[in-house]
């Protein structure tokens, strides 16, 4: 199952247009970078909105800034269907490479 880390500030006016348009989501949790500066840190959130996506508590893929629920999904679906290693970029572009 993917877990999706979401940083996000109460100031950050992008983390509340995401929220809105991710609505609820079961896999999502919500961290307030300034709540929760350790895991912040530990997954080096430079940027809010933050999204960390995560499979088996491994970090494969990382979106940066507001995406539409689409892209969200589209995400999701990839790294469900793929037997592969999902690498992310800082622009959240897609880059699989094969498992070794």
């Amino acid at each position: 199952m993917v877990t999706v880390l979401k940083f996000s500030a109460s100031w950050c006016a992008p983390c509340k247009m995401l929220s809105q348009a991710l609505g609820e989501r079961e896999n999502v949790q919500e961290i307030d970078i300034e709540q929760d500066m350790e895991l912040a840190q530990k997954y080096k959130v430079r940027n809010v909105p933050t999204l960390v996506f995560l499979k088996n508590d491994v970090e494969i893929h990382r979106s940066v800034g507001v995406i539409s629920p689409k892209t969200f999904d589209d995400i999701l679906t990839e790294i469900n269907d793929s037997k592969e290693i999902n690498l992310y970029s800082w622009r959240g572009t897609f880059r699989i490479f094969s498992s070794l």
